[in-house]
């Protein structure tokens, strides 16, 4: 098991968390920017209606948290998802259009 520790100086967390309500068939996308210091430096949210798929809505959410950071000024980041098949896609050195 991999443990988050602080990120170094010049470094930001970017953690990316997504929920669904099948009631009311929307998705909840978050964003927290932290950093070294546990420090929360941004938060962002959005509700998603147009999308089928949870991969999509966390797809999506993980590039928004990485424009989010890059907006604020940090290139440098230390992305936390919880999507295996998220984390899987973005190891994956083949490209995949689908």
């Amino acid at each position: 098991m991999v443990r988050w520790a602080l990120p170094s100086p010049y470094w930001v967390k970017v953690n990316v968390g997504v929920g669904y309500s099948i009631s009311n068939q929307k998705a909840v996308s978050d964003i927290i920017i932290q950093v070294e210091m546990g420090e929360i430096i941004g938060s962002s949210f959005r509700i998603h209606n147009l999308f089928n798929l949870m991969f999509m809505v966390e797809a999506v959410a993980v590039l928004r948290g990485l424009q989010f950071a890059q907006e604020i000024g940090f290139l440098h980041v230390f992305l936390k998802i919880d999507s295996r098949a998220v984390i899987l896609k973005l190891q994956s050195k083949e490209e995949d259009y689908s």
